[in-house]
């Protein structure tokens, strides 16, 4: 499960993404020690017995003692990285509905599967085993032949959003602090030439998903790239 690797699984909860409180992440691990360590740093180091304004609640005698003494003591330099009780609110109702946003996400995904399954000979789709799960939070393309940046202008100026993979071999910062890294990494540099994400959000309408693969059919009609099927679906699949 992503998440499970390693001592500390770290997800972004941007707008954008899956679970969303409009900003920020979240860290998680199994490890207790690592976990007071996290808690403290996220609060500008602040000694981790009382992290919350409820840590005290039920304490007596020499355990109220003790927080009281320490509440706001400082054992080592930390950061202001605790969310707010809005984000956190909004977290706590998406984990409430996660079950609701992947299946949203993995039926925009299906769709687009189907309607561009017949462009196959120019656009690699993604694919997901059978013993697997996705939760889809972008939807990732990678042109075969055609040139990406026509297909994503094209996209563009209809309002429909892409975002490149972002391999960062090629990415300024690191091209000022390791010169250029193409050549040692063909399969990045490949990705960046010629791969894009486009949205499969939860809350897009089925008119808006319907929008997008009528934009993907009229590129290509354009460019003149044949359809390996001419199979058509319906948009009213989209809420089967």
């Amino acid at each position: 499960m992503v998440g499970g690797m390693g001592l500390i699984g770290c997800f972004s909860t941007y707008v954008a993404h899956f679970l969303v409180t409009g900003v920020g992440g979240l860290a998680i691990t199994n490890d207790s020690k690592l976990a007071v360590a996290m808690r403290s740093l996220m609060n500008h180091g602040r000694d981790n017995i009382y992290i919350g304004c409820r840590d005290d609640e039920g304490a007596e005698g020499s355990r109220l003692q003790e927080i009281i003494e320490k509440r706001f003591l400082f054992v080592h330099l930390g950061h202001s990285f605790r969310c707010t009780e809005m984000e956190a609110a909004l977290g706590v109702g998406q984990l409430a509905r996660a079950d609701q946003i992947v299946a949203r996400r993995k039926t925009i995904a299906e769709y687009f599967n189907r309607e561009l399954a017949r462009y196959a000979d120019a656009l690699q789709l993604p694919v997901c085993p059978p013993d697997r799960t996705h939760s889809y939070m972008l939807y990732g393309l990678v042109l075969r032949h055609e040139n990406k940046k026509r297909l994503v202008n094209f996209l563009e100026e209809l309002n429909i959003e892409t975002r490149d993979l972002l391999p960062l071999i090629n990415q300024p910062i690191y091209r000022r602090l390791f010169g250029k890294l193409e050549e040692q990494y063909p399969v990045a540099k490949g990705l960046n030439e010629s791969a894009f994400y486009i949205g499969c959000h939860y809350y897009m309408s089925d008119e808006e998903v319907e929008f997008v693969v009528q934009a993907f059919h009229e590129f290509f009609a354009t460019v003149g790239v044949s359809e390996t099927s001419s199979r058509s679906f319906s948009s009213a699949l989209l809420s089967d």
